[in-house]
C-alpha cells in the first residue's frame, strides 16, 4: 500500500509542473461541457484520455507503415473520440 502512494504522489508531482492553456470556439467548449456532465468526467480528464490516444493512433499506424513495406516516416492525421 505504501508504494502505490508513492507512486501517486510521484504523479502528482509530475502532472502539477505542466499545464495546457487552449482556445476553443464556443460549440467545441459546449461539446465538451455536455460530454463531461454525461460520463461524470472533468474535462481535464477527458482532454488527457484524448491525449494518450494520439499515442496508441500513432503507434498503430507506425506499425501499418511498417507491414506495408512503406517508409516508416511519422504520418500525422486526426484522430476523433
Amino acid at each position: 500500500m505504501v508504494s502505490i502512494a508513492y507512486f501517486y504522489t510521484d504523479v502528482l508531482k509530475t502532472m502539477s509542473q505542466n499545464q495546457l492553456s487552449i482556445r476553443v470556439p464556443a460549440h467545441e467548449l459546449q461539446i465538451l461541457d455536455r460530454y463531461s456532465r454525461e460520463t461524470k468526467r472533468t474535462k481535464t480528464d477527458i482532454i488527457r484520455e484524448f491525449i494518450r490516444s494520439l499515442e496508441i493512433a500513432s503507434k498503430t499506424l507506425d506499425v501499418k507503415a511498417d507491414s506495408s513495406g512503406a517508409s516508416s516516416k511519422r504520418v500525422d492525421s486526426f484522430v476523433s473520440l
